[in-house]
Protein backbone atom coordinates (compact mmCIF):
# COMPACT_ATOMS: atom_id res chain seq x y z
CA UNK A 1 0.00 0.00 0.00
CA UNK A 2 1.29 3.45 -0.92
CA UNK A 3 2.14 5.91 1.82
CA UNK A 4 1.25 9.40 0.55
CA UNK A 5 2.46 12.60 2.15
CA UNK A 6 0.34 15.75 1.96
CA UNK A 7 2.02 19.13 1.50
CA UNK A 8 0.37 22.56 1.57
CA UNK A 9 2.59 24.53 -0.80
CA UNK A 10 3.49 27.82 0.81
CA UNK A 11 2.97 26.93 4.47
CA UNK A 12 4.58 28.42 6.44
CA UNK A 13 6.63 29.48 3.43
CA UNK A 14 7.23 27.96 0.02
CA UNK A 15 10.74 26.93 1.05
CA UNK A 16 9.57 25.34 4.32
CA UNK A 17 6.75 23.44 2.63
CA UNK A 18 9.21 21.71 0.33
CA UNK A 19 11.50 20.92 3.23
CA UNK A 20 8.49 18.98 4.50
CA UNK A 21 8.24 17.22 1.13
CA UNK A 22 11.85 16.10 1.48
CA UNK A 23 11.18 14.86 5.02
CA UNK A 24 8.23 12.80 3.85
CA UNK A 25 10.52 11.00 1.41
CA UNK A 26 13.18 10.49 4.06
CA UNK A 27 10.54 8.90 6.27
CA UNK A 28 9.50 6.44 3.57
CA UNK A 29 6.59 7.96 1.64
CA UNK A 30 6.03 6.57 -1.85
CA UNK A 31 4.13 9.53 -3.26
CA UNK A 32 3.23 13.14 -2.49
CA UNK A 33 0.10 15.20 -2.90
CA UNK A 34 0.87 18.91 -3.14
CA UNK A 35 -1.97 21.37 -2.71
CA UNK A 36 -2.03 24.82 -4.27
CA UNK A 37 -3.52 27.24 -1.73
CA UNK A 38 -6.85 29.03 -1.96
CA UNK A 39 -8.49 31.41 0.50
CA UNK A 40 -12.04 30.16 -0.07
CA UNK A 41 -11.45 26.43 0.32
CA UNK A 42 -13.54 23.63 1.79
CA UNK A 43 -10.87 21.58 3.54
CA UNK A 44 -11.24 20.36 7.12
CA UNK A 45 -10.67 23.27 9.55
CA UNK A 46 -6.98 22.67 10.29
CA UNK A 47 -6.01 22.16 6.66
CA UNK A 48 -8.26 25.02 5.56
CA UNK A 49 -6.38 27.36 7.88
CA UNK A 50 -3.03 26.18 6.53
CA UNK A 51 -4.23 26.88 3.01
CA UNK A 52 -5.28 30.40 3.97
CA UNK A 53 -1.95 31.07 5.65
CA UNK A 54 -0.09 29.65 2.65
CA UNK A 55 -1.99 31.87 0.26
CA UNK A 56 -1.38 34.94 2.41
CA UNK A 57 2.32 34.10 2.52
CA UNK A 58 2.53 33.61 -1.25
CA UNK A 59 -0.45 34.40 -3.50
CA UNK A 60 1.68 34.02 -6.65
CA UNK A 61 0.88 30.63 -8.21
CA UNK A 62 3.89 30.92 -10.52
CA UNK A 63 6.07 30.76 -7.40
CA UNK A 64 4.33 27.59 -6.22
CA UNK A 65 4.63 25.96 -9.63
CA UNK A 66 8.33 26.80 -9.81
CA UNK A 67 8.89 25.14 -6.44
CA UNK A 68 7.01 22.04 -7.55
CA UNK A 69 9.08 21.91 -10.74
CA UNK A 70 12.30 22.08 -8.75
CA UNK A 71 11.08 19.29 -6.49
CA UNK A 72 10.10 16.98 -9.36
CA UNK A 73 13.47 17.64 -11.01
CA UNK A 74 15.21 16.48 -7.83
CA UNK A 75 12.94 13.45 -7.44
CA UNK A 76 11.84 12.31 -10.90
CA UNK A 77 10.87 8.85 -9.62
CA UNK A 78 8.51 10.17 -6.91
CA UNK A 79 4.90 10.33 -8.14
CA UNK A 80 3.30 13.70 -7.42
CA UNK A 81 -0.38 14.53 -7.60
CA UNK A 82 -1.75 18.05 -7.39
CA UNK A 83 -4.66 18.95 -5.18
CA UNK A 84 -6.19 22.06 -6.65
CA UNK A 85 -9.53 23.77 -6.68
CA UNK A 86 -11.21 24.72 -9.93
CA UNK A 87 -10.69 28.41 -9.14
CA UNK A 88 -6.93 27.84 -8.93
CA UNK A 89 -6.84 25.84 -12.16
CA UNK A 90 -8.80 28.54 -13.94
CA UNK A 91 -6.50 31.23 -12.60
CA UNK A 92 -3.43 29.38 -13.87
CA UNK A 93 -5.14 28.55 -17.16
CA UNK A 94 -6.03 25.14 -18.57
CA UNK A 95 -3.36 25.02 -21.28
CA UNK A 96 -0.62 26.34 -19.00
CA UNK A 97 -1.56 23.85 -16.29
CA UNK A 98 -1.58 20.95 -18.75
CA UNK A 99 1.82 21.93 -20.16
CA UNK A 100 3.21 22.28 -16.62
CA UNK A 101 1.98 18.83 -15.59
CA UNK A 102 3.35 17.19 -18.73
CA UNK A 103 6.72 18.89 -18.35
CA UNK A 104 7.05 17.81 -14.72
CA UNK A 105 5.77 14.25 -14.93
CA UNK A 106 2.57 14.96 -13.01
CA UNK A 107 -0.09 12.55 -14.21
CA UNK A 108 -2.81 12.96 -11.57
CA UNK A 109 -4.95 15.84 -10.33
CA UNK A 110 -7.23 15.63 -7.30
CA UNK A 111 -9.88 18.33 -7.00
CA UNK A 112 -12.81 18.77 -4.63
CA UNK A 113 -14.81 20.84 -7.12
CA UNK A 114 -13.56 20.42 -10.69
CA UNK A 115 -16.58 20.54 -13.00
CA UNK A 116 -15.53 22.93 -15.80
CA UNK A 117 -15.90 20.77 -18.94
CA UNK A 118 -13.35 22.78 -20.93
CA UNK A 119 -10.74 22.53 -18.20
CA UNK A 120 -11.40 18.82 -17.77
CA UNK A 121 -11.16 18.25 -21.52
CA UNK A 122 -7.82 20.07 -21.83
CA UNK A 123 -6.31 18.17 -18.91
CA UNK A 124 -7.55 14.78 -20.08
CA UNK A 125 -6.38 15.47 -23.65
CA UNK A 126 -2.92 16.01 -22.17
CA UNK A 127 -3.12 12.59 -20.50
CA UNK A 128 -3.72 13.92 -17.01
CA UNK A 129 -5.91 11.69 -14.88
CA UNK A 130 -8.55 13.34 -12.71
CA UNK A 131 -9.26 11.58 -9.43
CA UNK A 132 -12.65 10.40 -8.30
CA UNK A 133 -14.03 11.37 -4.91
CA UNK A 134 -16.00 9.20 -2.48
CA UNK A 135 -16.70 11.00 0.77
CA UNK A 136 -18.00 9.42 3.96
CA UNK A 137 -21.54 10.57 3.06
CA UNK A 138 -21.15 9.47 -0.56
CA UNK A 139 -23.95 9.21 -3.08
CA UNK A 140 -24.44 6.55 -5.71
CA UNK A 141 -23.73 9.22 -8.31
CA UNK A 142 -20.29 9.71 -6.77
CA UNK A 143 -19.67 5.98 -7.01
CA UNK A 144 -20.67 6.01 -10.69
CA UNK A 145 -18.25 8.86 -11.33
CA UNK A 146 -15.52 6.96 -9.46
CA UNK A 147 -16.20 3.92 -11.62
CA UNK A 148 -15.66 6.00 -14.74
CA UNK A 149 -12.69 8.08 -13.58
CA UNK A 150 -9.27 7.57 -15.14
CA UNK A 151 -7.24 8.33 -12.03
CA UNK A 152 -7.22 7.12 -8.48
CA UNK A 153 -10.23 7.50 -6.18
CA UNK A 154 -9.87 9.54 -3.02
CA UNK A 155 -11.99 8.07 -0.23
CA UNK A 156 -12.60 9.31 3.30
CA UNK A 157 -10.86 7.00 5.74
CA UNK A 158 -12.40 7.93 9.08
CA UNK A 159 -15.32 10.20 9.94
CA UNK A 160 -17.84 10.54 12.77
CA UNK A 161 -20.85 8.21 12.26
CA UNK A 162 -23.25 11.14 11.89
CA UNK A 163 -21.25 12.35 8.88
CA UNK A 164 -21.35 8.96 7.14
CA UNK A 165 -23.92 7.47 4.84
CA UNK A 166 -26.07 5.18 7.03
CA UNK A 167 -24.80 1.62 6.89
CA UNK A 168 -21.35 2.72 5.73
CA UNK A 169 -19.75 4.06 8.88
CA UNK A 170 -16.42 2.26 8.36
CA UNK A 171 -13.85 2.50 5.60
CA UNK A 172 -14.11 -1.26 5.12
CA UNK A 173 -17.83 -0.95 4.39
CA UNK A 174 -17.26 1.88 1.93
CA UNK A 175 -14.46 0.07 0.10
CA UNK A 176 -16.48 -3.14 -0.16
CA UNK A 177 -19.42 -1.20 -1.57
CA UNK A 178 -17.51 0.69 -4.26
CA UNK A 179 -15.62 -2.42 -5.35
CA UNK A 180 -18.89 -4.35 -5.63
CA UNK A 181 -20.22 -1.44 -7.71
CA UNK A 182 -17.41 -1.94 -10.22
CA UNK A 183 -14.82 0.64 -9.14
CA UNK A 184 -11.44 -0.73 -10.19
CA UNK A 185 -9.28 2.40 -9.82
CA UNK A 186 -6.75 2.53 -6.97
CA UNK A 187 -8.41 3.59 -3.72
CA UNK A 188 -6.38 6.12 -1.74
CA UNK A 189 -7.85 6.93 1.68
CA UNK A 190 -7.31 9.98 3.84
CA UNK A 191 -8.88 11.91 6.66
CA UNK A 192 -8.65 10.93 10.32
CA UNK A 193 -5.53 8.79 9.87
CA UNK A 194 -3.78 9.73 13.10
CA UNK A 195 -1.72 6.67 14.04
CA UNK A 196 0.14 3.82 12.35
CA UNK A 197 -2.64 1.55 13.61
CA UNK A 198 -5.14 3.62 11.64
CA UNK A 199 -3.05 3.15 8.51
CA UNK A 200 -2.99 -0.62 9.08
CA UNK A 201 -6.80 -0.61 9.41
CA UNK A 202 -7.06 1.20 6.07
CA UNK A 203 -4.78 -1.37 4.47
CA UNK A 204 -6.79 -4.25 5.95
CA UNK A 205 -9.96 -2.69 4.53
CA UNK A 206 -8.54 -3.08 1.03
CA UNK A 207 -7.16 0.37 0.24
CA UNK A 208 -4.28 0.87 -2.18
CA UNK A 209 -2.91 3.97 -0.48
CA UNK A 210 -3.21 6.09 2.64
CA UNK A 211 -2.64 9.81 3.07
CA UNK A 212 -0.67 11.35 5.91
CA UNK A 213 -1.99 14.80 6.69
CA UNK A 214 -2.78 16.67 9.88
CA UNK A 215 -0.97 14.28 12.23
CA UNK A 216 2.29 14.95 10.38
CA UNK A 217 1.68 18.59 9.48
CA UNK A 218 1.44 19.40 13.18
CA UNK A 219 5.05 18.23 13.48
CA UNK A 220 6.30 20.58 10.78
CA UNK A 221 9.54 22.19 11.90
CA UNK A 222 10.46 19.22 14.11
CA UNK A 223 12.74 17.55 11.59
CA UNK A 224 13.83 14.40 13.44
CA UNK A 225 10.48 13.76 15.13
CA UNK A 226 8.60 14.18 11.86
CA UNK A 227 10.81 11.78 9.92
CA UNK A 228 10.68 9.25 12.76
CA UNK A 229 6.87 9.45 12.87
CA UNK A 230 6.52 8.96 9.12
CA UNK A 231 8.88 5.99 9.41
CA UNK A 232 6.61 4.48 12.07
CA UNK A 233 3.72 4.58 9.60
CA UNK A 234 5.94 3.05 6.93
CA UNK A 235 7.14 0.27 9.21
CA UNK A 236 3.61 -0.55 10.40
CA UNK A 237 2.33 -0.86 6.82
CA UNK A 238 5.29 -2.98 5.78
CA UNK A 239 4.91 -5.23 8.80
CA UNK A 240 1.22 -5.74 8.05
CA UNK A 241 2.04 -6.65 4.46
CA UNK A 242 4.60 -9.18 5.59
CA UNK A 243 2.28 -10.59 8.25
CA UNK A 244 4.59 -9.68 11.12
Amino acid sequence: MKLIGYVTSGYPSVEASFELAEEYLQGGCDMLEISLPLLDNTEAPYLADLMVQAYMACPDYACHLDAIARFTARHPSCPVTLLLYQQVAQHIGAEKLAVFCEANGICDVNSPNLTDPTLISVLEHAGIRIAGLVRANFTDEAVEEARDCRGFVYMTAFAPPEKCRPGFETVAQRIAYVKAAGVTAPLYCGGGVRTPEDAVKVRAAGADGVFLGTSILKLQGQHDTLIRTVREFRNAIDAAREGV
